[in-house]
């Protein structure tokens, strides 16, 4: 096929093939990998093609969709999802509100488990409601297939305990709905308990990925780029705007205030593209903005976020608001800091691949929104290794546990890493600063 007649229609083929035919682990990454391949030749090479291969939409190999299952599982499950938004305040076993995002999360990760029950030879039509699933047969059934589909597809992942990440977090999703929602009988629940036991995962850490992203900006110099790249990216916007190119200079200058803002206060994706000038700009008495609050109903967590803005970053976001913003299309419908087209705030994928965009461009380096928050404790822990407790408050953990599960590693990186530092240094010193050790007495007296 000739190169100018490839579309995304193609990618989209290319990854159901994937699925389907090979027994790749991670066939959207792969898919992936190809478009950006595809952006980058676009860039480099002035004979390639020009159309775009993006992808609207992506493969859903894990679960049916709604309307497969039956009316009332669909109700059952859309009423649960209703009380985990708003439990039932005299209900112990309902537990606190949950974000949407968490919700989003338990939705399809239910969804998933009916697929697979289904797949085990359970018709759909016997699947009538969440308390089908968390019976001991069928939670047993679930458990087992994607221990063996996890051997098969996540061989790495699975070596240890022959369970997956994702089993874990089903078998975990499951028993909540088992307590919360269908309320079996404690003998039951026991049962069901005892199984969740078994299903154990090797914790901890960063993904290999994101490692390797770290690792990319990990030099002083990488990272001086990458703090000085919203600074580059506002005065390139004010000469735009200077050329009356208002559109170009209003995305650019919102896509570096936003990644301004997550450098130096590493928000949630979600949270930063949400921030709204009404909601969540607080101001002194003389009307000047001076901080960010953001309320716990708003947060994954449910921890109150507020944080003081540098002046010099309080200058661009009051500038942004009086020069560029009115340049967005949707800006007059809307109190969002960064509104979209529709009158609602912007999508944090739309504002996530523009900043992706701009890192890859001018940096040449790989980047998403949450890997600032990653970054930023890189640079605590560097700076005093001691820092781990300081972190947590810095990404609004509510867990001490939860930091030190995801970054402890890391505090040994920076440990080996300020090792290194001291040992130049003493090298340099004792070399007069030439950065080179010299040779000893007896490798001296050997050449002669």
């Amino acid at each position: 096929m000739p190169l100018d007649e490839i579309g995304a229609e193609h990618v989209l083929a290319y990854e159901r093939w994937l699925i389907h035919e090979t027994l790749d682990g991670r066939p959207r990454s792969t898919a992936l990998a190809v478009q950006t391949a595809w952006r980058r030749l676009r860039r480099t090479c002035p004979a390639w093609p020009q159309q775009e291969l993006q992808t609207q939409s992506r493969v859903n190999r894990k679960a049916l969709p709604t309307e497969a299952f039956t009316p009332g599982f669909v109700a059952d499950l859309t009423a649960y999802m209703a009380a985990l938004r708003n439990p039932d305040p005299l209900d112990p076993e309902q537990g606190r509100p949950m974000s949407e995002a968490s919700i989003v999360g338990i939705r399809g990760t239910l969804l998933r488990a009916a697929t697979v029950l289904a797949g085990t030879g359970v018709p759909l039509d016997q699947i009538t409601a969440l308390g089908v699933m968390v019976q001991p047969t069928a939670y047993r059934a679930i458990l087992m297939a994607m221990h063996a589909e996890g051997k098969l597809q996540r061989p790495a992942q699975a070596a240890t305990t022959g369970w997956t990440m994702e089993a874990y977090q089903t078998a975990g999703v499951l028993l909540r709905a088992a307590q919360r929602w269908a309320k079996l009988a404690p003998s039951v629940m026991d049962e069901l308990k005892s199984m969740r036991s078994m299903v154990r995962v090797p914790r901890g850490g960063l993904s290999n990925r994101v490692q390797d992203r770290l690792a990319e900006l990990s030099s002083d110099e990488d990272r001086d780029d990458l703090y000085q790249l919203p600074g580059r990216a506002f005065e390139r916007a004010d000469r735009l705007l200077r050329d009356k190119d208002f559109r170009r200079a209003a995305k650019l200058h919102e896509t570096a205030l936003a990644l301004a803002i997550v450098l130096q206060h590493p928000l949630r994706a979600k949270n930063l593209a949400a921030l709204d000038t009404a909601r969540h700009f607080v101001h002194d008495q003389r009307g000047r903005l001076r901080s960010i609050s953001i309320p716990a109903s708003e947060v994954k967590n449910k921890v109150n976020i507020r944080f003081d803005l540098a002046p010099h970053l309080v200058g661009r976001i009051e500038r942004h608001l009086l020069l560029f913003r009115p340049h967005i299309p949707g800006h007059a419908s809307t109190t969002a800091l960064f509104p979209g087209s529709n009158g609602q705030p912007r999508q944090r994928q739309s504002l996530g691949r523009h900043i992706r965009h701009l890192v890859e461009q001018q940096l040449g380096r790989r980047f998403h929104i949450h890997l600032a928050r990653h970054l930023a404790v890189d640079i605590l822990l560097e700076a005093d290794e001691r820092n781990l407790p300081l972190a947590q408050k810095v990404l609004g953990h509510r867990k001490a546990a939860t930091t030190e599960e995801l970054y402890g590693g890391r505090v040994t990186l920076a440990a080996s890493r300020k090792l290194q530092r001291i040992v130049r240094d003493q090298a340099d010193r004792v070399n007069g600063g030439r950065g080179r050790p010299s040779r000893s007495r007896a490798a001296q007296r050997g050449s002669r």
